[in-house]
């Protein structure tokens, strides 16, 4: 009822009139350390979202353009990562939210440029944001499932791929709207934190939120994302070893170039699905402590999706990174390619004699390759075949007469 009636007050332009000459010292105060909060991490939403988005734009250039036939199934999972990330980064960067906990209501602040379009706007993007975390975690099994599937059997067809993920799909768009369905009014989440909160001043603030009790969805949702996290890692180990030792105990019987490959994109989802647990799980932790009052520091509200921010930047590097025709499209595109090679003509001139400093370029590399392979393979030959001749030879307690066999 008290809530109701605060609700109500909240709503009244009376209560806008009058709320500024009715602030204590303590909510002057309080706003003040607030506000410089605001602005200090704004700045590294927009500088998390000005590495994430072009990050992201990038590397779907790249799978769509620069993926060799090789690629041609596993794609499918690296366009589905990339997108996921891309909404990921729209989201949070035009969102930039504070989360309020108090007790059974969270309470949401816009401060990224969606304020102006309102608390239901705000609220539907935040909608957004936890969905494309959500599916990026139930994602992660699936591509170290494919790598370990295409070890022991037959590359899936691109359709089954696609149907699978549309599966998984489904799981997070029902998580999705679910929490759309459990928003709780604006004006009932400001009377809220009026009761509770009562040195905050929340007037001009753009605040969405939810409230457990009231909106019991909320509850579902939340543990919908909290608790399939440990089953999810505990498959990603799972496939990280089978993956590891099938390469391991089959490495005679595959091509070394097989082996290298699969282990680069194996440290490559590795280190991605490690991302977590430097920018998401921490976050998490602080805030159950904060929620449950066992710490009470508010730069917290901020601290944990400022440091979300940052997964979507960094997780396409990574991409770039190890996948190696993607790398080699950035580095031809920068003329490191054409350069490192440059120099690696220019010392191997010195020993074999036959390669010109001027040669450059990826097409006179690949005439080249096999010749140096089987120099460089002849050359390993004799070496071996040197030391175990003079390991068989038998010890010479004397010189051997030179005419002597």
């Amino acid at each position: 009822m008290v809530v109701e009636l605060l609700a109500n007050s909240f709503g009244s332009s009376q209560y806008r009139n009058t709320s500024q000459n009715n602030l204590t010292a303590i909510q002057i105060e309080y706003r003040k350390l607030t506000d410089f909060y605001d602005q200090f991490f704004t700045i590294f939403y927009w500088i998390a979202g000005t590495i994430a988005i072009p990050m992201n734009v990038l590397l779907l250039y790249l799978i769509i353009k620069k993926s060799p036939p090789s690629l041609k199934v596993y794609k499918v999972l690296l366009l589905n990562q990339c997108i996921t990330d891309l909404f990921y980064a729209l989201s949070i960067t035009f969102l930039q939210p504070r989360i309020i906990p108090n007790k059974w209501a969270f309470a949401y602040v816009a401060l990224g440029p969606v304020k102006y379009l309102g608390s239901e706007f705000a609220y539907e993007t935040y909608c957004v944001q936890l969905h494309s975390i959500f599916y990026t975690f139930l994602s992660f099994p699936l591509s170290f499932g494919f790598r370990y599937y295409v070890l022991v059997r037959p590359v899936p067809q691109i359709k089954s791929l696609i149907m699978l993920l549309l599966s998984l799909w489904s799981i997070a768009i029902f998580q999705h709207v679910s929490f759309i369905f459990s928003e709780w009014d604006s004006k009932k989440v400001l009377a809220y934190l009026a009761i509770n909160k009562p040195h905050y001043n929340m007037s001009g603030l753009i605040v969405s939120g939810n409230h457990m009790l009231e909106k019991p969805m909320t509850s579902f949702v939340l543990a919908t994302i909290v608790l399939p996290m440990f089953p999810i890692y505990v498959l990603v180990v799972y496939f990280y070893y089978k993956v590891e030792g099938f390469l391991t105990a089959n490495a005679d019987k595959l091509r070394a170039q097989t082996v290298k490959g699969h282990r680069r994109l194996l440290m490559a989802l590795t280190i991605q699905a490690a991302l977590p647990v430097f920018t998401i799980f921490p976050p998490i932790g602080i805030y159950g402590l904060y929620h449950l009052e066992l710490i009470n520091v508010t730069v917290i509200e901020y601290l944990v999706y400022v440091l979300f921010a940052f997964y979507p930047a960094f997780s396409p590097m990574i991409t770039i990174y190890f996948v190696k025709p993607y790398n080699m499209a950035i580095q031809r595109a920068t003329g490191l390619y054409v350069r490192r090679f440059t120099r690696a003509f220019s010392l191997t001139q010195t020993t074999t004699g036959f390669i010109s400093e001027t040669i450059g370029g990826e097409k006179q590399l690949e005439m080249r390759r096999p010749i140096m392979e089987k120099l460089g393979s002849s050359k390993r030959r004799s070496q071996k075949l040197h030391r175990e001749t003079k390991e068989s030879r038998p010890l010479q307690t004397h010189f051997p007469d030179r005419h002597s066999t």
